[in-house]
């Protein structure tokens, strides 16, 4: 089973997928009930800027510090409350799922 189908299938349930350059990724913004690709995200908290500037990259230089510079911006933000299952919170897993669906497709592609 591939990372995109486990992502696909982890986050089926929420109904939050988005797709880039042919990958599927969680899409960050709350539910809007609307189904499809996105074409241009856009970010709708402070945290999600460095979380699409990872799931954007195209430079293969660049993308692990997009991708841990992310990770840093979600860290930050659980540092102060976040409504337990509101719109925030799912979006803040859904992006950490995607994050590390994008590290282990980065390693299998160093290894493979």
């Amino acid at each position: 089973m591939t990372v995109g189908r486990l992502v696909n299938i982890a986050i089926t349930n929420l109904g939050l997928i988005f797709s880039v350059r042919g990958r599927t990724f969680p899409d960050i913004r709350p539910w809007s009930g609307k189904r499809g690709t996105m074409s241009v995200p856009e970010a709708v908290y402070l945290w999600q800027q460095p979380y699409l500037a990872a799931v954007c990259e195209t430079d293969n230089g660049l993308m692990m510090i997009r991708i841990y510079e992310a990770l840093a911006a979600i860290e930050q933000r659980r540092l102060t409350p976040v409504e337990p299952d509101g719109d925030e919170d799912r979006a803040l897993v859904a992006a950490e799922v995607g994050l590390k669906a994008l590290i282990a497709e980065r390693i299998g592609e160093v290894n493979g």
